[in-house]
């Protein structure tokens, strides 16, 4: 039985991890966890001498664990994804007129590992694992690659060691590739530092602490099991490279970093072949240019002392002081829309208006508010203080072109929600000091024309002097909605002080029963300011991170926020249409990423803030990724 990887659900499952290890910090064994997502993006590149060209997006989210069994044993997990979008221009004077075989390529990637110390000087290493590398609908079963590798570090004094070994992996249509492993770790001076690993190594120079100035090489390599309806059906896509780069590093604290790196990716070639092993196309690539961008996180769960759970923690950890917390009512409005990014189709506009209610502690809360707070269980913190919520909000999608009046097959289809969504939530904190926020919150509207879509767009666009949209009448046709789901945010302080500067980590996890949409998500932010809000960061209208809204009441405060939400989507009645009549329709992608960027200002009882988003395609037959643009406000009432 095939398994496309759209319907792969180990991938929201690796998502997960975050908030899985962020549960874990209060266990022993003693652990250390990382948390690191990356994008690069390459510039359009020459394919040898045709005509054709590439450009190339990755993005991709790490997880990684070390857990210390003993003095002498460690257990290690590696665990992540990977999202590689290609875009090629003329490429059928490479195969004849043949399609480009791939769009999108997923990676999920499983590697356990177990490091062994003999003595103060030796220690062994070695593990075994699995990739599994594929276009969206290719067969996950057909595409995974077995990885191995086993060696040796011999530590010559404090500033010198050798690491030593041999690294192998399977391939797809292909004889295994075995590579021997050679790694030094050199501390040159006070400042310079020269360090390999595996097929990658780096110079670097300590600028001044915090921040790192390095050169960087290395070898990549790629393999994308492609799908049966591909114009190369079952066959591999292969993308190999040496890339340099020159990347700044900065460390706020040992716990976290942010590096971005400029760089050329040399002697790259794609190469294509048939489900035979055969080469169909072999094409050099110019050198290509890429910036990439990566933001690490990491925590340690300390172990238990002397039988105690060791719950003391240090300055970085304490609140701010009381008269600047707020726990009054707060109102919210949101109002997103794409054309600050130049584009008027797909998710198009969005306005949403909250309300938030004043934060109760648990015995001061009503019982119908007491039950959610003290009746659910709280899975690795205590409960606090409760609220209440509610949202009223308007969501817009169209095709690609709203000036026809024929439905467009190959388009996702007009479509118009209208919903209410009361919500309950409640607060509290770890044995560790770290805050977590739970939602629980049910959906309440409709679909299609009684949504209004149509008049609220073209009221618009009759004002501001836009074309109107004149597809409408073949819109998804008018169907309740109803949907229950559940939401977890976490927030750890990696480092700084809440009352000045600081950077805090933010996971989340959700689950979303019903319609317009049934889904799992989980992601993360990152975000980094001066006096940043009480709360739980910033989301979007669609995204799963629930809005808390509190904040401070008085001063100013600045910050900058990145985040990353990976979806397992197994309904979208926006895109799959009806569901107890036909009506028109695409097939939802199983598989979707929402990444944000935005900067917020904090000014005495007022936030607002901007927010760039990106969103990976949502139905089969898409062209294009999409982008859109959010303004937003917290006004504490």
């Amino acid at each position: 039985m095939q398994m496309p990887f759209r319907q792969l659900w180990l991938v929201p499952a690796v998502l997960v991890l975050p908030a899985i290890t962020s549960a874990l910090a209060d266990t022993r064994p003693p652990a250390r966890f990382s948390w690191t997502p990356q994008v690069v993006a390459m510039l359009p590149a020459d394919l040898g001498e045709d005509l054709a060209r590439v450009r190339t997006t990755r993005t991709a989210l790490d997880v990684g664990g070390l857990w210390t069994v003993s003095d002498s044993l460690d257990l290690a997990l590696e665990t992540g994804v990977g999202y590689s979008h290609y875009r090629f221009r003329e490429f059928g004077v490479i195969l004849n007129g043949i399609e480009p075989p791939i769009r999108d390529g997923f990676t999920v990637r499983l590697a356990p590992s177990v490091i062994y110390r003999l003595d103060s000087r030796w220690t062994l290493f070695g593990g075994l694992g699995a990739n599994a590398n594929g276009d969206a609908a290719a067969d996950m079963t057909d595409a995974v690659v077995g990885i191995g590798f086993l060696g040796a570090r011999r530590q010559f004094s404090e500033r010198f060691a050798l690491n030593f070994g041999v690294y192998g992996s399977t391939r797809l249509e292909d004889d295994p590739r075995v590579i021997p492993m050679v790694g030094v770790e050199w501390q040159v001076s006070k400042k310079w530092r020269l360090a390999s690993q595996g097929t990658s190594g780096q110079l670097s120079y300590q600028i001044k602490d915090p921040l790192r100035l390095f050169l960087g090489l290395g070898f990549e390599f790629r393999d994308f099991r492609l799908d049966d309806d591909s114009s190369i059906p079952e066959g591999v896509f292969r993308d190999e490279s040496i890339p340099i780069s020159l990347g700044l590093e900065w460390n706020p604290n040992p716990a976290a970093s942010v590096t971005l790196q400029a760089g050329r990716a040399f002697a790259r070639s794609l190469e294509i072949l048939d489900r035979n092993g055969v080469t169909r196309a072999n094409e050099d690539v110019l050198a290509s240019t890429y910036l990439s961008l990566a933001i690490k996180v990491g925590f340690v769960a300390d172990a238990d002392k002397g039988g105690e759970k060791n719950t003391s923690q240090g300055p970085e950890l304490m609140e701010p002081q009381g008269e600047r917390l707020y726990r009054g009512s707060v109102f919210q409005i949101w109002e997103e829309n794409d054309s600050v990014t130049g584009t008027d189709h797909a998710y198009t506009q969005g306005l949403r208006v909250s309300w938030l209610a004043r934060e109760h502690s648990i015995a001061e809360s009503p019982a119908w508010l007491r039950w959610f707070a003290e009746g659910l269980p709280a899975f690795g913190y205590e409960v606090d203080r409760a609220r209440f919520a509610i949202s009223l909000g308007q969501n817009i999608y169209t095709p690609q072109n709203i000036s026809l009046t024929t439905w467009q097959p190959d388009q996702r289809p007009y479509a118009a929600t209208l919903y209410a969504a009361p919500a309950l939530q409640r607060r509290g904190k770890t044995e560790k000091g770290n805050d977590v926020l739970e939602e629980l919150r049910i959906d309440l509207g409709w679909i299609g024309p009684g949504a209004l879509g149509g008049e609220a767009q073209n009221f618009i666009h009759r004002n501001w002097g836009i074309a109107e949209a004149y597809g409408w009448q073949h819109q998804i046709r008018n169907e309740p909605t109803a949907s229950v789901s559940l939401a977890r945010a976490l927030r750890v302080l990696v480092g700084g002080n809440r009352d000045g500067g600081a950077v805090e980590w933010i996971p989340h996890t959700a689950v979303q029963v019903g319609t317009p949409r049934t889904m799992g998500a989980a992601g993360s932010t990152l975000r980094i300011g001066l006096r940043m809000p009480d709360d739980f960061g910033q989301p979007t209208i669609r995204s799963t991170l629930p809005s808390s809204g509190s904040g401070y009441n008085s001063g100013f405060g600045v910050h900058l926020f990145a985040a990353i939400e990976g979806r397992a989507i197994a309904h979208d009645s926006a895109i799959d249409g009806n569901l107890w009549k036909p009506s028109n329709s695409q097939e939802s992608m199983f598989w979707g990423i929402e990444g944000r960027l935005g900067v917020a200002v904090t000014w005495k009882r007022v936030d607002v803030g901007f927010t760039y988003t990106y969103e990976s395609r949502e139905f089969v037959g898409q062209e294009h990724n999409h982008t859109h643009g959010s303004l937003w406000l917290n006004w504490r009432i």
